[in-house]
């Protein structure tokens, strides 16, 4: 098997899994080529955009931590990829100037330990969805949700 297949399918697997917990519908997730496809969020009454673009932050940066699982020497362009995702969720919802503030550092510190959390708190289903994911090399949001 590939290990850097293994390894993707296991960084959009995290990414899906977090993304059941927000309610976050999505269309698919792919390893040939990786893709995580953003689809809509439905979001519980009262919350706002910024609540979402927050959710959206954590739901990125689930993807190295769940490719840690399988390997935690491992790091690519995937989670680089991420990383300018948040940046370009980040000067969308507060500006280019907050991205580069103290407060939007301590933010998404904040963010990504809660990513790293639910990586670890859902590890099992990260693998289940990533094992089918090695099979199918693509899933849609039914397929994913049918395995939890």
């Amino acid at each position: 098997m590939n290990d850097k297949r293994s390894a993707l399918a296991y960084h959009e697997a995290g990414h899906a899994v977090v993304a059941l917990q927000f309610e976050f519908i999505f269309r698919y997730i792919c390893i040939d080529p990786p893709k995580f496809a953003y689809s809509k969020m439905v979001l519980p009454k009262g919350s706002n955009r910024e609540e979402k673009t927050k959710r959206m932050i954590v739901i990125t940066f689930a993807g190295r931590p769940a490719q840690c699982l399988y390997d935690p020497e491992n790091s690519d362009e995937q989670a680089a990829h991420d990383e300018y995702m948040v940046e370009l969720f980040c000067t969308e919802q507060w500006g280019s100037e907050f991205y580069n503030s103290e407060e939007a550092h301590r933010m998404l510190c904040k963010l990504r330990d809660d990513a790293e959390q639910l990586v670890h708190l859902h590890a099992d289903l990260i693998g289940i969805v990533a094992k089918r994911l090695l099979e199918n090399a693509r899933l849609t949001y039914d397929e994913v949700k049918e395995l939890l």
